[in-house]
């Protein structure tokens, strides 16, 4: 549960999870010739930096949060991108942190790491997003 999330997202929230970012964005194949159009994202988020990966029936977001006593508070919107152009994503399982990565239809992929804790969470948002294209 995200406290305000609906009202920060403009939508309801189909689900989140608390994300630090990994800093190690990468193409999938393909994904350099669209570089060459300037059509490849980058994702805001810095090494290391927490966020929320959040989605809603049109929308993946990512949300700036402060700490709540129990659950994150969502504070403002540090990207949106129409799920049209989420391609697939993926956490698979790990001892210790877990990575969840997003691709999106234009070649470039996000990584993000997600603590043993939050790893249920981060794979329920990536069964919605749905599995990720083959390379």
């Amino acid at each position: 549960m995200i406290k305000n999330g609906d009202e920060v997202a403009g939508s309801t929230l189909l689900g989140g999870v608390k994300v630090l970012g990994s800093g190690s964005g990468r193409m999938m194949a393909g994904g350099v010739a669209k570089l060459a159009f300037g059509g490849v994202r980058e994702s805001p988020l810095k090494p290391r930096q927490l966020a929320v990966v959040a989605l809603t029936a049109e929308d993946f977001l990512l949300l700036n949060f402060k700490h709540g006593a129990i659950h994150p508070i969502a504070t403002g919107v540090l990207a949106r991108i129409p799920r049209a152009e989420v391609a697939g994503a993926e956490v698979p399982r790990s001892i210790s942190m877990n990575r969840m990565t997003v691709a999106f239809i234009d070649g470039s992929v996000w990584n993000f790491e997600v603590t043993k804790p939050n790893a249920g969470k981060a794979r329920a948002i990536a069964e919605l997003i749905g599995p990720m294209p083959a390379d």
